[in-house]
């Protein structure tokens, strides 16, 4: 008959293993275990999970207990069954030998890790002595606490009711709701917490809760929530236990930095927090549990850590990436307790040059049919003369009804509607005003032109007219007609409800080309005349630089092109220009928004390259440089006259890219080694998160990355440590703003 020892005895080293059906706590709810043993446990930061092996034979063995000189007796020959522990939760407690806790007159504890058995492998060979048992070696394999929030799926949201009260609704909503729009509108957070939470704000309009941008969840924000309303339940719908997060000194999570706009329906709580807390952001996240409270009344956590992987702040537009809380150094040298020692320096961290880049920069400007002011055409008929011919021709008789549906044809629908950007045109906007008659300004000048931010955006001094010196205006190479269009929004927010708008076009009375002061929106012309009938629609043109001015009378095109509509034949009363108020397209103005072929963009030089030159570019796609300039019409009075822009500066971003530059500049200005070192002893030593800023006695080189593994082989009786670090993505760090 085999022996089998009540404990795991490792150099000076015992783990003690117990088990519960529930993560309570206390000395009463845990029951040990002797015989299971524990062979390895690895503690690791997210995304990846805690895993212990456990092993305990069954069979026919003589027990043996040893003394504290190591005697060993031999007692009776005992059957051990198999353990039916599958999805108990366990507990292993690393014991030093050599130290007595003071409170209990016990074993000092060195190491304590909670974890949920999953895995239950065994080996059975029949006895030949015994037919109804079977002997072997069985293993176990538990896993820390954050595999209950991967298993825990998000299918509802907790919000906010008609006062301080909640409802739970049966979807997840995302953190900050994006519109998927070209300009985002973002926020969906009560501006109060309810039960010491904030929770989603539900409500399709915005209210008091939702004009400022307190409404706004931040990474803290968003853990904090998950925590409360999504924590793993027993089958009573009651929580296994509490979900805390560990603040910094001073009570602050360190994601209050985040501003983040993450999808949560359907998705596992761990998921999410892997996407909130991402070592590209320079945080990172690690689960544990404790128990804590006075004896007899102890309770159970289960504890959400978060760190940095910084030794200082790294200052954001936003605030600050605060600096690790918890800094260490090792010795290591020639101790004979010291195995093997890996260090890792990455080139790929090495840059010479970091470049933030946003959006494409644009122009928000107003085009006409024809010449502007400047005598310079900015947009062309996109029809041709015998397209014009035919739509005049209908149907070729005197049918009223027939040339009305002849007019109408698909292949006539660009007459009189269609409208394209000029291919001479100088890309100019001019300004007919005083006391300079006519001043033409550069839709889109090189970068290095443009001012630096200020805040006063209606000045002149912001734009470059096309008649100053060649080497000061420094027009950039034309945009491309091909490849360019009108955006689907402009950033012109309308003042009632601070909504993107959309290009808009509108028209001026009067005979063609000579508009008088009386303008009306395309869509609301029939307003403006007494015997108007029709409106006009805007489409844009998603194939060239231009839009489709449609009018909806099918077969009436012609309405807004009165002057040209001489000689046609014949046409219903209800379709008469001169009876239904008609204009003239030559007095048709759009405002609408083009991009630049340059992205708002800021640099910054860290060295000369001695060979290749290194550059980081880090993308921002919604950092915005959003110009408007000088005589574009951005709404029409209540007397009917045009209301012009004097330029300005709508949305500039530089200021924040610059701060991104200046993040990234620390971040890769110092130097960081990921180490892999083992000792020859189990020897719980730093904990997870800890960043370890030296290791004397093996490496010059300043260390400064967190521990981020941890495995105790008891088998071995080695104990080896892991710091790493990930190429960091700054356009994570600061993501979309409101």
């Amino acid at each position: 008959m085999a022996v089998i020892e009540s404990y795991y005895t490792y150099r000076h080293n015992t783990v003690r293993v117990c088990t519960a059906p529930t993560p309570g706590a206390g000395s009463t709810h845990w029951t040990e275990r002797p015989y299971l043993r524990c062979d390895g446990l690895t503690l690791v930061a997210a995304p990846d999970i805690d895993q212990c092996v456990l092993s305990y034979v069954t069979g026919r063995f003589i027990a043996r207990e040893a003394d504290e000189f190591g005697n060993a007796p031999l007692l009776t020959p005992t059957w051990f069954d198999a353990l039916e522990l599958n999805r108990q939760y366990v507990k292993v407690e690393v014991l030093d030998n050599n130290a007595v806790d003071p409170a209990t007159g016990e074993q000092a504890v060195l190491q304590t890790w909670y974890g949920l058995i999953e895995a239950d492998e065994r080996s059975e060979a029949q006895q030949a002595d015994e037919a109804t048992h079977r002997t072997g070696r069985q293993t176990l394999t538990a896993f820390g606490l954050l595999r209950l929030l991967e298993r825990q799926l998000i299918r509802s949201s907790v919000v906010k009711g008609t006062t301080l009260d909640t409802r739970t609704i049966g979807r997840g909503l995302p953190f900050n709701f994006e519109s998927r729009g070209a300009f985002s509108r973002r926020g969906n957070r009560t501006r109060l917490k309810i039960d010491g939470v904030y929770v989603f704000n539900f409500l399709p309009e915005r209210d008091d809760d939702h004009d400022t941008e307190d409404n706004f969840w931040t990474g803290s924000d968003a853990v904090q929530y998950l925590l409360k309303h999504h924590a793993p339940v027993d089958a009573g719908e009651s929580p296994l236990c509490d979900w805390v997060a560990e603040p910094l000194t001073g009570g602050a999570l360190p994601i209050d930095f985040l501003d983040i706009t993450v999808e949560t329906d359907r998705r596992s709580v761990k998921e999410v927090l892997d996407q909130l807390i991402d070592r590209r952001r320079m945080v990172g996240y690690w689960v544990y549990g404790r128990e804590v409270g006075a004896a007899g009344s102890e309770r159970f956590e289960a504890v959400l850590k978060v760190f940095t992987f910084t030794d200082s702040a790294v200052p954001l537009d936003s605030g600050e990436i605060p600096a690790n809380q918890d800094l260490q150094n090792l010795i290591a040298g020639a101790s004979t307790l010291v195995g093997q020692v890996q260090v890792r320096q990455l080139a790929t961290s090495r840059f010479d040059e970091i470049v933030a880049e946003g959006a494409y920069i644009t122009s928000t400007l107003t085009l006409r049919v024809g010449a502007n002011a400047a005598d310079v055409t900015e947009l062309v008929n996109g029809w041709t003369a015998s397209q014009e011919q035919a739509y005049l021709d209908g149907a070729g008789g005197d049918d009223a009804t027939a040339n009305t549906l002849a007019r109408a044809r698909d292949e006539l629908r660009d007459v009189f509607a269609r409208f394209l950007a000029d291919n001479d045109w100088p890309q100019t906007v001019a300004v007919d005003n005083d006391p300079d008659p006519v001043e033409e300004f550069f839709v889109a000048i090189y970068p290095s032109q443009i001012p630096q931010p200020v805040q006063d955006a209606d000045v002149h001094d912001l734009f470059l007219k096309s008649g100053e010196a060649e080497e000061d205006a420094a027009i950039q190479s034309p945009l491309a007609f091909h490849t360019h269009r009108f955006l689907d929004l402009t950033p012109l927010k309308d003042a009632q409800t601070n909504e993107y708008r959309r290009p808009f076009a509108f028209f001026g009375e009067g005979a063609a080309g000579s508009p008088s002061g009386l303008w009306s929106l395309a869509e609301h012309v029939s307003a403006a005349h007494a015997d108007r009938r029709f409106n006009c629609s805007l489409r844009l043109l998603q194939d060239r630089l231009g839009f489709h001015c449609e009018v909806n009378q099918p077969g009436g095109q012609h309405l807004i092109a009165a002057s040209h509509y001489s000689g046609a034949n014949a046409t219903p009363d209800e379709l008469q220009p001169a009876t239904q108020g008609g204009l003239e397209y030559e007095n048709l103005r759009i405002t609408g928004t083009l991009e630049w072929d340059d992205k708002v963009r800021v640099r910054k030089i860290l060295g000369t390259p001695t060979g290749e030159k290194r550059v980081l570019v880090l993308a921002v796609p919604d950092a915005r440089l959003d110009f408007v300039l000088p005589g574009t019409v951005t709404d029409i009075s209540e007397s009917g006259g045009l209301v012009e822009s004097t330029g300005a500066v709508l949305d500039d971003d530089r200021l924040r890219l610059a701060a991104i530059v200046e993040a990234a500049a620390i971040w890769y200005g110092t130097t960081r080694q990921a180490i892999t070192l083992t000792f020859r002893e189990l020897r719980p030593t730093l904990a997870i998160g800890t960043l370890l800023q030296r290791l004397w006695g093996v490496s010059d080189d300043p260390i400064n990355t967190p521990v981020t593994g941890i495995r105790l082989d008891f088998r071995s009786g080695t104990t080896s440590l892991e710091t790493s670090y990930a190429e960091l993505d700054f356009a994570a760090v600061v993501e979309a703003r409101p």
